[in-house]
């Protein structure tokens, strides 16, 4: 029922209640959401277009971690903690997401105990991707990897 996969199986006031404290913000093609480094206040729920993650290494290296599209989340990690951003987060097209504060939803939690849950998935499946994609870098030969992202670009944008 719920349209992010990070509220499945949350009750439905719980939910009411969360989505309650969000505002919408809305984004130009181009435009950035957060810089790496900026300060982490805020998980996004995004509610259409699509928006990429990527980071500069020290050697100034452009590394694209992932896309987000309608029904993904970004900026997980602000819910947990209160520290910076570990990325870059651009809208590939205009976009429009729900914005969260992390510390809302931390307080939210307290009267509403499936929002811990909430805050759990958002870490967790970062943890379950990250795992995946390091196990995948040191296994799977880079042609295979490079598939594998256009196949995730095509999902992402509506291609079967």
């Amino acid at each position: 029922m719920a349209e992010w996969q990070l509220l499945e199986g949350i009750p439905a006031d719980d939910v009411r209640a969360v989505l309650a404290l969000a505002r919408r913000a809305t984004y130009r093609r181009g435009e950035v959401v957060f810089h790496r480094h900026d300060p982490a206040d805020a998980i996004h729920l995004v509610v259409k277009g699509r928006f990429d993650v990527r980071i500069t290494t020290p050697l100034g290296d452009d590394v694209a971690l992932g896309l987000r599209g309608r029904g993904e989340t970004f900026g997980e990690l602000a819910v947990a903690t209160d520290s910076e951003r570990t990325a870059t987060v651009t809208a590939l097209e205009a976009s429009e997401t729900l914005v969260l504060r992390g510390s809302e939803l931390r307080r939210l939690a307290g009267r509403h105990p499936s929002v811990h849950e909430v805050l759990v998935r958002a870490l967790s499946q970062q943890v379950a991707l990250l795992s995946e994609r390091l196990v995948e870098a040191y296994t799977v030969d880079a042609e295979t990897r490079v598939v594998r992202r256009v196949l995730e670009v095509a999902r992402l944008y509506g291609a079967s």
